[in-house]
């Protein structure tokens, strides 16, 4: 199956949502190292160039839900954002607030809304896990209980605030049982991160739990 590409589709004066991994090192207050946001500047700036109006997601460290730390806070990541872009890059720190509208807003004929939850997160690294345990899958597997789901009550407020379907990806994941393998398919890049094979399956899985492929598509 081919992926669709930002590329291949018509940017102009559309709202873009662009999830980033900006995770990068501060120190009192400044970037130490920008890497990261260098490497996520052709993306934006791509947008940028179709007169999208572009929102950006990414976090810093790893905040405990419900928790704001001003240590964890993306404004230096914000402040560099904006000198590489050379245009003021805000920050928005109560999101929720402003989904119900952005979903409002979102009314091209034929498109659907739908709100798709975090993924479960096992208590170990999958890969290094299975390192580990290569004879052993098991070994690398947690009760459903033991995974950690992010934010997903908040998902669940987002998702009924603004009145969009919410799709709850465990399933996918887990039965009683959430384990690092699935099929053939290694499920996680790391401890928080969907490997690119299972993304590509599930990508097929999404589609027909939306209606979108028919029953027998394959990736």
């Amino acid at each position: 199956m081919r992926l669709l590409r930002m590329t291949d589709t018509d940017l102009r004066n559309k709202r873009v949502l662009i999830r980033e991994d900006l995770n990068v090192p501060v120190q009192a207050g400044v970037v130490t190292s920008d890497a990261r946001i260098r490497a996520a500047l052709a993306t934006i700036r791509y947008a940028l160039d179709q007169h999208a109006r572009v929102f950006i997601m990414s976090h810093l460290g790893r905040p405990q839900e419900g928790q704001e730390t001003e240590a964890l806070t993306l404004a230096p990541v914000a402040a560099r954002l904006s000198d590489l872009l050379g245009k003021p890059v805000p920050l928005r720190k109560q999101w929720i607030d402003g989904l119900d509208t952005l979903f409002g807003e979102i009314t091209t004929p034929g498109v659907r809304k739908v709100y798709l939850g975090n993924i479960p997160l096992l208590p170990q690294v999958g890969p290094e896990c299975l390192s580990s345990h290569p004879d052993d899958v098991q070994a690398c597997s947690a009760p459903l209980s033991a995974t950690r789901r992010p934010l997903a009550l908040v998902d669940l407020v987002a998702s009924a605030r603004a009145y969009v379907p919410y799709v709850d990806p465990t399933p996918w994941f887990c039965s009683t049982t959430c384990t690092a393998v699935i099929g053939s398919y290694t499920v996680y890049m790391d401890r928080f991160h969907v490997s690119a094979t299972y993304a590509r399956y599930l990508q097929v899985v999404l589609g027909r739990a939306l209606g979108l492929l028919p029953a027998g598509a394959h990736g």
